[in-house]
């Protein structure tokens, strides 16, 4: 998808997110489906059906279902620092959903 195409897809999804509960009416259905797909993964790994598997590092996970402007890229980044200022080792992983290729916001 274009960087047009994908402007123009995030204002319409930040509109739904965002705007009256009146406009989200369309994706209610899709919502529905979301909550019992997450559900039944989620029972999946409580029941062994779907393995997980334990790191042996700590893994923390900055993120949440705000589309975007919480901050996250931000406190990754003071997160890193911090952490690497005290001797610890850090990796950071991404989806590169919205990234521009070259660019990276830890330097």
């Amino acid at each position: 998808m274009s960087g047009a195409g994908r402007r123009a897809r995030g204002r319409l999804v930040d509109r739904l997110w965002f705007g009256s509960r009146l406009a989200a009416l369309p994706v209610l259905p899709l919502a529905a489906l979301f909550w019992l797909v997450s559900t039944l993964r989620r029972l999946a790994y409580r029941r062994g059906v779907l393995a997980s598997a334990r790191l042996p590092v700590p893994v923390v996970v900055v993120g949440n279902l705000t589309v975007g402007g919480a901050g996250k890229t931000p406190l990754v980044i003071w997160l890193a620092r911090h952490l690497g200022d005290r001797g610890i080792r850090v990796g950071c992983s991404h989806a590169a959903t919205a990234a521009t290729p070259g660019r990276s916001p830890s330097r």
